[in-house]
């Protein structure tokens, strides 16, 4: 992502990081619970094999991929292997992590904006992203949707950029194995390039990957063949009944 900063000083960058980690150490509120039972508290689990595991991670249920908190968990492990993993350590670590890649969101916005329309409107563009409350009280969070978000938007910047397909299309595809919902984003692009320049057959590879890795994951982490999104389809079409004929009986 960085080295593609044409016309942004390396000190503005700098800045840029920095302003967002205080963001998010800045940022106290509660928003969703999802912040610490699907990142905070898996993660601890994996690495220090504590950790509070809700519903969603029963064997019974599987609706919850580790991909997302196995990124977490990297840095809890890194701070075990060097000692810092103190309490206050522990507690902040993913928050400054994720507030790091949030700067990213905002260089792939200016990536983009430098593309279509120029340096002026990229640095308005760049500011808009900086000041944008949501993106200062829920990006800085460690919610799979906001690691979706850093994922879309380096893909993305490289789709406008014009760079070849497969270079885009890896971060899309980590992208959805963070979170298949991704998948709906990436189609128009994904139709663009196909119709521009062919690769379908690329495509169709680089898919295959995809939820052969996914699945991969899932199985190891639930200890059978297991796929979270298929599980996650089924669990919500089941409540969907149950409410149906909840509705009828009554």
């Amino acid at each position: 992502v960085l080295p593609h900063m044409q016309g942004l000083p390396w000190p503005a960058v700098v800045c840029i990081i920095v302003f967002r980690i205080v963001q998010g150490l800045c940022v106290r509120t509660y928003f969703n619970p999802d912040e610490y039972w699907q990142a905070h508290e898996v993660a601890h689990s994996i690495v220090f094999g504590c950790g509070h595991l809700t519903w969603e991670w029963l064997p019974q249920w599987k609706v919850r991929g580790p991909s997302h908190p196995a990124v977490f968990a990297v840095v809890y492990q890194v701070l075990a292997l060097t000692g810092f993993d103190s309490h206050s350590a522990v507690h902040w670590s993913p928050r400054v992590f994720q507030s790091t890649l949030a700067a990213v969101v905002d260089l792939s916005v200016w990536r983009m904006a430098l593309k279509l329309y120029g340096p002026r409107p990229a640095r308005w563009a760049l500011a808009c992203s900086l000041v944008n409350w949501f993106n200062g009280y829920c990006l800085v969070r460690p919610f799979s949707n906001s690691m979706e978000a850093v994922l879309l938007g380096v893909a993305l910047a490289g789709f406008v950029e014009g760079r070849p397909l497969v270079r885009w299309l890896l971060w899309g595809a980590a992208a959805c194995i963070i979170r298949p919902t991704a998948a709906v984003v990436l189609v128009v692009p994904w139709v663009v390039e196909i119709w521009e320049r062919g690769g379908i057959f690329v495509t169709v590879a680089l898919g295959a990957v995809c939820v052969s890795v996914s699945v991969a994951i899932d199985s190891a982490w639930y200890g059978e063949l297991s796929w979270t999104p298929l599980s996650f389809l089924r669990s919500a079409l089941q409540a969907r009944e149950k409410i149906f004929v909840f509705r009828v009986v009554s």
